[in-house]
């Protein structure tokens, strides 16, 4: 079963590295993409890379985003389209950034009045007027919910029970799987019979040295996660 929701959210840009030091996971991304840490509805965060968060979040002018304003219009459009129906009329299509398109029209009395610029000029506003019905809906729905109910608020995580070295781990876990999906492409370009010819020979053997030191890295770091889930305790975790 299919279900669509609508929800307001808080992003901040970030880069990868920033959002692993805020303890965000990243997955495949590396420390210099570009993306946001988001705060969702029950507090808890999370990091976006830009492009998805293009595709997905429409930010709004109102920081408190309460209303809708007339440069939230002017943003949500793609493209404005007028054309002649009949001998008289002017049809504006506006087209928004969703594909979603909403229309209007104007007539002149005489036809040979019409001009298609000065129908437009008529025509535009009433299809930014559904443009402007349609943000309303967008932006109750995100704000209240779907049963218009604001004061539903949902249950706390306690993070304070989260046992300290149970966090710890969890980032030095995000760490070795960022760094071995890094190591793990480095290895494969270097399996390359030009590899040598593609860089040089100096940068060659820099690589090299690189898979060296980062495997012993993330040599270390699998044993700092063993001693963590052997209850380690000979030293204490700063979080």
């Amino acid at each position: 079963m299919k279900y669509i929701g609508i929800t307001m959210v808080d992003l901040q840009p970030a880069t990868g590295g920033e959002a692993m030091d805020n303890g965000c996971p990243i997955g495949t991304y590396n420390r210099f993409d570009q993306g946001y840490i988001i705060t969702n509805i029950n507090g808890s965060k999370s990091w976006i890379p830009k492009d998805i968060v293009d595709n997905i979040y429409f930010p709004i002018d109102d920081e408190k985003g309460d209303v809708i304003k007339q440069q939230d219009i002017e943003n949500i459009i793609d493209k404005v389209e007028s054309v002649k129906v009949g001998s008289k009329t002017t049809n504006t299509t506006i087209t928004t950034k969703t594909g979603f398109e909403v229309h209007g029209q104007s007539s002149c009395v005489n036809k040979e009045n019409f001009d298609l610029s000065i129908g437009e000029q008529y025509a535009k506003p009433k299809a930014v007027d559904q443009l402007w019905f349609a943000m309303g809906f967008v932006l109750q729905w995100a704000k209240f919910g779907l049963n218009n109910k604001s004061d539903i608020k949902p249950r706390e995580i306690l993070y304070d029970d989260i046992p300290a070295n149970v966090t710890y781990r969890n980032r030095l876990l995000l760490e070795v799987k960022e760094l071995g999906n890094r190591f793990n492409k480095l290895v494969e370009f270097l399996k390359k019979d030009n590899c040598a010819d593609i860089v040089g020979s100096e940068q060659y053997k820099l690589m090299n040295l690189q898979r060296e030191a980062m495997y012993d890295y993330i040599t270390i770091l699998n044993k700092r996660i063993e001693l963590i889930e052997n209850n380690d305790n000979t030293f204490k975790v700063e979080v």
